[in-house]
């Protein structure tokens, strides 16, 4: 599985969540250090062995699932945020989300409209690839 393999991470790259820089690589490159890697082939998410290390394990769930996207929300939502920022598990948290397609709440430091956001990028680039193959 190399560079031809379509990955929703492959749409991420160059986006910022937190102080991390979302990066895809083919399997056979090195990520820079300060690069989050995110592959079509991973599936460390899938164990969930992942959430072992999330920070939000030890917090009150409700804090990532605000009602609503104003007002006190939003507020809740930073404060979610800010949890997931220097989470070790944000990497596979986003992904878990993305790929098993959460549409409520904070995970991996992304509200439901950026995941929406994400997903729908990810689904015009398989489209795109599909017709140019």
């Amino acid at each position: 599985m190399g560079a031809s393999v379509v990955a929703p991470a492959a749409l991420w790259s160059g986006q910022t969540v937190g102080r991390h820089t979302l990066a895809w690589h083919p399997t056979d490159v090195e990520p820079q250090p300060e690069e989050i890697l995110l592959t079509s082939i991973r599936n460390h998410w899938n164990d969930l062995d992942w959430r072992d290390d999330a920070t939000c394990r030890d917090l009150d769930p409700d804090l990532f699932f605000p009602v609503g996207v104003t007002g006190m929300a939003v507020e809740q939502i930073e404060a979610a945020k800010s949890f997931c920022r220097n989470c070790a598990s944000l990497e596979a948290c986003l992904e878990f989300a993305i790929t098993t397609n959460q549409e409520y709440g904070v995970w991996g430091g992304t509200t439901e409209d950026e995941r929406r956001v994400l997903r729908r990028q990810w689904r015009a680039e398989v489209r795109r690839q599909r017709i140019a193959s």
